[in-house]
């Protein structure tokens, strides 16, 4: 991991089950009913912007 700020959200978004349960958990409850858990899928890449990579 390049960062330890990193870490928190790459446990909990790079697993989908566990993707699900926090996005049931932090959405509105009638935005998060509408969430089809079992389409969650793990996509490569990164969405960190190149000026604040340390890398």
């Amino acid at each position: 991991m390049a960062n330890a700020h990193d870490a928190m959200p790459q446990t909990i978004f790079g697993q989908p089950e566990h993707a699900a349960a926090e996005l049931q958990h932090i959405l509105p409850s009638r935005v998060a009913a509408r969430i089809d858990s079992s389409s969650l899928t793990l996509q490569p890449g990164s969405h960190v912007d190149e000026e604040l990579d340390d890398q």
